[in-house]
């Protein structure tokens, strides 16, 4: 079996040899992609090779930079519009660089962790400092 399969079970497909939509049904003992078309009932069905697929429904994929980029341009929408002071600064200040470290971390990252990566603190006093 090909592990590196680049369609799954469910996927919404333009078919681009002979056209067409389709959803992916499964692959055959040749590798070949059996997709569902139309009404997505399995009663019409093609079989055609990967290349000649395309997702319908591009999963979207954004870099580190452009979520820093987006995170902190929100947390400054925000600030911009609602009159914060310095202890809400503080709390949009802590999602954005939490927001960063988990993603960074691979959703493993602590708010111990967030504190001590982004201020150099402990948990215990970043939250005492700041009355939180």
């Amino acid at each position: 079996m090909n592990e590196t399969r680049k369609f799954k079970e469910g996927d919404r497909v333009k078919i681009l040899t002979g056209g067409g939509e389709g959803v992916v049904h499964d692959y055959n003992a040749h590798g070949l992609v059996i997709v569902a078309a139309g009404d997505d009932s399995g009663i019409l069905r093609a079989v055609v090779y990967e290349k000649d697929l395309k997702l319908i429904d591009e999963p979207k994929t954004y870099t580190e930079d452009q979520v820093s980029e987006a995170v902190n341009a929100a947390a400054d929408l925000i600030i911009q519009e609602i009159e914060c002071d310095q202890e809400w600064e503080d709390l949009l200040s802590l999602m954005v660089n939490a927001t960063l470290s988990v993603l960074k971390s691979g959703m493993n990252a602590t708010l111990e962790d967030v504190v001590s990566e982004n201020y150099g603190e402990d948990l215990y006093d970043f939250k005492n400092v700041r009355g939180f």
